[in-house]
């Protein structure tokens, strides 16, 4: 932005807020990309896949939901979809798998599952690849 003597200091108020509010912006945009691409590379990594039988220690269901949020452009409504989990322990590690509704609801607590599993390359965590059963 261009001021001149003259401008105020309104105007070069808002005018840092602005900047401000721009380099926030910027600077989660490429957080979430990063965040991203380094998931990808993580799991597209690994290069053992191992099998193991393991129990299901617990299951969890995130209802879909609809929540404001705040852009540059002005307010907006995010939709997030219905989310349906499950948890197990591979070598001591909680490790959950995101699964369709026709598989979360048919398996319950305490069911052995076998399933295909790696370690990820950045972040060294187990990711189940596969339900084999």
């Amino acid at each position: 932005m261009y001021y001149t003597p003259y401008s105020s200091i309104g105007d070069r108020c808002w005018g840092v807020v602005i900047m401000i509010i721009a380099i926030i912006s910027i600077g989660t945009i490429i957080t979430i990309i990063l965040k991203t691409v380094l998931d990808i590379i993580d799991e597209a990594g690994m290069k053992t896949i191992m099998r193991t039988v393991t129990k299901i220690q617990r299951k969890e269901f995130v209802p879909a939901r609809n929540y404001p949020s705040l852009t540059p452009v002005g307010p907006i409504i995010i939709h997030s979809f219905e989310e349906y989990h499950l948890y197990f322990e591979i070598d001591g590690e909680e490790v959950r798998f995101s699964v369709k509704k026709k598989a979360f609801d048919r398996f319950k607590v305490g069911d052995k599952i076998e399933v295909e599993y790696g370690r990820g390359v950045i972040y060294g965590k187990y990711v189940v690849t596969e339900l084999a059963t």
